[in-house]
C-alpha cells in the first residue's frame, strides 16, 4: 500500500504531462486569432529592438565617461608645454542650407599656475581619468581661439572663473565656457565621379549622400601672445539622424606652429537610412500591387468595382511617401529616377488602363440592354 502511493503521484504527473500537447493544440486552434496577434505583437517588438541594437547598440542605456576613447595628438603627453584640448559636440547638422554647428568646450592641459579642476571633473574622476593622463585636467587660464585664420573669441580666467563660497580652492565653471562656430560642406574635390558631374549635387545619393567640413583652430596665450599647443579636439556629442566623425591634424600657419585642422565627416544615420529604404520599398509593394490587378483586369479576370478606388488612393499615397522621408531632398535625386518616378509611372499606366478596362466591360454589358429597349 504504501509503494502504490509513492508511485501513484509521479505517475499522474506523466499523464498530465502527456495531455499538455493535446490541450494546448485544441486551445490554439479555439483562439487561433488571438495567438496570431499575440505573435504579431512580439514580432513588432522584437523587430523594435533590434532596430534600436542597430542604431545604439547594447549599451545605449549605459553611462559612459565623456572623454572615453580619447586620441591625444601625436607627440603631446603631461610633460608637453602649456596648452589647450577641445570637447565638441555636433549642435546642428542641416543639409539643405549646407552648414555644420559646433559647441567647442576648452580644457586646461599642463597649465603654469595649476589652477583647480572644474566642478564636474571633481565630481565625475571616471570622466576625468583620460584627461588626468594626459595632464588636461584644470581650469584653463586666459587666451584666444582663432577660427579659421581670424579671432574668433577669448577667454577671461579672472572675470570667468567663479568660486564657490565657503570652499576654498574649488572652482566651477559658468555656461560661457563654450562657445559655437558654424561651418558650410566642402564642395570642392580633386576628382570626381560621372554621377557627381551629372547632378552638381552633394545629396544625389541620398540617404547615402555624405559630406564634409573642416576649420582650423589656433590657440594664444592672452598675456604674452605665444601660440598655444592644441593636444586634441574630441567629439562626445553628435546631431540626431547624422553619424559625424572627426580627425584632427597638425598644420602650421603664419602666426602659429601649433594650429590643427579639424575635419568632419557626416553621414546619414543608420536609423535615417533604413527608414528611407523601407519607405522606397514600400512603394515598390504598392506599385507591384497594382501592377498585378492590372494584369489580372487585363487576362480576364473579374474585379470588383470598388478596385476603381485604388489607383487613386497609390497615386495619393506615392508622393506622400517620398515627403516622409527624414530631409527629403529636392526631386531628382538617383533614388527618384530609379523607383519614385518609375513606380509613379507604373502607378498611373496601370491605373488608366484598369479604369479603362472595366469601364469598357461595364458599358459593353449595358448596351445590348439600351438595343433592346
Amino acid at each position: 500500500m504504501a509503494l502504490h502511493a509513492t508511485i501513484r503521484p509521479p505517475v499522474r504527473i506523466l499523464l498530465m504531462l502527456s495531455q499538455v500537447p493535446a490541450k494546448l493544440q485544441r486551445a490554439l486552434t479555439k483562439h487561433s486569432y488571438l495567438v496570431a496577434c499575440a505573435g504579431g505583437t512580439v514580432a513588432l517588438v522584437i523587430a523594435s529592438i533590434i532596430s534600436l541594437y542597430t542604431d545604439a547598440g547594447l549599451g545605449f542605456y549605459q553611462v559612459v565617461p565623456v572623454f572615453r576613447d580619447l586620441n591625444p595628438l601625436e607627440g603631446v603627453n603631461n610633460t608637453t608645454p602649456a596648452g589647450l584640448g577641445f570637447g565638441l559636440q555636433i549642435a546642428n547638422a542641416d543639409v539643405p542650407s549646407n552648414s555644420l554647428s559646433v559647441n567647442w568646450w576648452p580644457i586646461g592641459c599642463n597649465q603654469r599656475n595649476q589652477l583647480p579642476a572644474p566642478q564636474w571633473l571633481v565630481d565625475s574622476p571616471s570622466a576625468a581619468q583620460a584627461l588626468t593622463d594626459l595632464g588636461c585636467n584644470t581650469t584653463p587660464e586666459s587666451y584666444e581661439i582663432w577660427v579659421d585664420l581670424s579671432p574668433y573669441w577669448s577667454w577671461n580666467a579672472t572675470a570667468n572663473v567663479i568660486r564657490k563660497p565657503g570652499e576654498k580652492g574649488r572652482i566651477i565653471i559658468s555656461g560661457i565656457d563654450t562657445f559655437n562656430t558654424s561651418h558650410q560642406f566642402s564642395t570642392v574635390n580633386p576628382v570626381e565621379t560621372w554621377s557627381q558631374r551629372r547632378q552638381f549635387s552633394l545629396s544625389a545619393w541620398y540617404p547615402f549622400d555624405s559630406y564634409s567640413a573642416a576649420t582650423f583652430l589656433e590657440a594664444f596665450d592672452s598675456t604674452n601672445r605665444t601660440a598655444l599647443p592644441i593636444y586634441f579636439a574630441h567629439i562626445y556629442g553628435g546631431a540626431t539622424g547624422f553619424d559625424v566623425s572627426v580627425t584632427v591634424e597638425p598644420v602650421t600657419t603664419v602666426r602659429s606652429a601649433s594650429a590643427v585642422l579639424v575635419t568632419f565627416s557626416i553621414r546619414r544615420g543608420t536609423a535615417v537610412r533604413l527608414f528611407a529604404i523601407a519607405l522606397n520599398i514600400t512603394n515598390y509593394v504598392l506599385t507591384i500591387g497594382m501592377v498585378c490587378i492590372a494584369v489580372g483586369v487585363g487576362m480576364g479576370r473579374r474585379m470588383p468595382d470598388s478596385v476603381l478606388i485604388l489607383p487613386l488612393t497609390n497615386i495619393l499615397a506615392l508622393p506622400q511617401l517620398r515627403a516622409a522621408m527624414p530631409d527629403a531632398p529636392d526631386f531628382g535625386v538617383f533614388l527618384d529616377i530609379s523607383c519614385y518616378e518609375v513606380n509613379l509611372l507604373a502607378v498611373v499606366f496601370a491605373a488608366m488602363f484598369i479604369m479603362t478596362k472595366i469601364t469598357t466591360e461595364r458599358w459593353l454589358a449595358f448596351t445590348p440592354k439600351l438595343d433592346s429597349q
